[in-house]
């Protein structure tokens, strides 16, 4: 006569093992997003700091202020915050740095722009 069913202890172990199953599952699922939300608010900073540095070079060499320019704020983009530096590097050479940075990410780019006459 075969065996209709399973045994308590069979089924406490399958519950066990997809409760484990379950657990391991939500830790995946946790990190992956706090990797994208990581990964989105650098592709943001990489942006913002472009449409920065764009604005900046806009008007060209004479345009460029010595010094630095911070936001503490960036409409749109709750947490984010930009500053650029711009120093002499030579005669008629500036360097031009824009930093943008979230709690989570940040991303910076950096040029040279020639005073031509």
């Amino acid at each position: 006569m075969g065996r209709d069913g399973f045994s308590l202890a069979e089924v406490l172990l399958a519950v066990a093992l997809l409760a484990l199953i379950g657990i391991a599952s939500t830790g995946l699922i946790g990190g992956l997003t706090k990797g994208s939300v990581r990964t989105r608010d650098r592709v943001l900073a990489h942006g913002l700091a472009a449409e920065r540095m764009e604005n900046a070079l806009a008007g060209g060499y004479a345009t460029l202020s010595l010094g630095s320019s911070s936001e503490s704020s960036i409409t749109g983009f709750e947490g984010f915050q930009a500053r650029r530096d711009v120093f002499q590097e030579a005669t008629d050479l500036r360097r031009v740095k824009v930093v943008v940075w979230s709690p989570t990410a940040a991303d910076s780019l950096e040029t040279l722009v020639a005073n031509r006459y």
